[in-house]
């Protein structure tokens, strides 16, 4: 289980994420870069999962073809 660290603010409890959120430096150009890095590798990794996927599905089906061709063959 995750614990976040939490910091009294005024009369709330709040998570540092939260206040973190509301600096300045944190909303810079540099790490809103790196989340849209991360998110785009992310992207592109389910892409790549799914073409394999076609890819594996194509190549059973063609297989299938053959053995049937086989057999009609014989």
């Amino acid at each position: 289980m995750k614990h976040s660290l939490k910091i009294k603010i005024g009369k709330k409890m709040r998570t540092i994420k939260e206040e973190r959120s509301k600096i300045p430096i944190f909303q810079s150009t540099e790490w809103s870069k790196r989340r849209e890095a991360r998110k785009e590798a992310r992207l592109n990794k389910k892409k790549k999962i799914i073409e394999r996927r076609k890819r594996r599905a194509e190549k059973e089906k063609s297989e299938e073809k053959e053995a049937i061709t086989e057999k009609e063959d014989d």
